[in-house]
């Protein structure tokens, strides 16, 4: 065995763990999304009350607390990882994400693609500030600058991811 083999293993070694840790949370993505949704919206606490609430708000802030506390479950979990895994966990999650840019503007009916990549800054940027070094959320930005210089159809950029892995 070479070095560079044993770096190869090394490597796979850490993104299975990595990935473990997202088979536990794999509605990470789904409970952000949830939570970004929420927090657009204005929820103006003078207006809870445990009486009937026409417009919703109080299921909204119970939602939004609910989802909070699932999300500082997540953070517990990815605090013990070593910074290797953490630059993994981002990267996967980084991953993920991108693919379901497409997705995600079709849903939200965005014709626009700035809008969507508006949302998109800001999620990563609170994702990556949160836990991890420069150096991961700048090597984002770059495999997201790459991307933005070839887009594709959805159906291709699927493919193709799944043809790497």
């Amino acid at each position: 065995m070479t070095r560079d083999y044993n770096e190869i293993i090394d490597w796979m070694q850490l993104i299975n763990k990595a990935n473990t840790q997202l088979i536990h949370y794999r509605d990470m993505t789904s409970k952000a999304n949830e939570l970004a949704t929420i927090q657009g919206m204005h929820i103006d606490l003078a207006h809870v009350s445990n009486g009937n609430n026409d417009n919703g708000t109080e299921n909204k802030l119970i939602r939004y607390l609910e989802i909070k506390e699932q999300i500082n479950k997540i953070d517990k979990a990815v605090k013990p990882l070593n910074e290797r895994q953490k630059q993994i966990l981002t990267l996967t999650y980084f991953n993920e994400y991108r693919a379901s840019e497409y997705i995600i503007m079709d849903v939200m009916n965005l014709s626009d693609r700035g809008d969507y990549i508006d949302l998109w800054d800001d999620a990563l940027i609170d994702f990556s500030n949160n836990y991890y070094d420069k150096n991961t959320i700048d090597s984002c930005y770059y495999e997201r600058a790459k991307f933005e210089l070839h887009t594709e159809p959805y159906e291709d950029f699927m493919k193709r991811l799944k043809e790497k892995s």
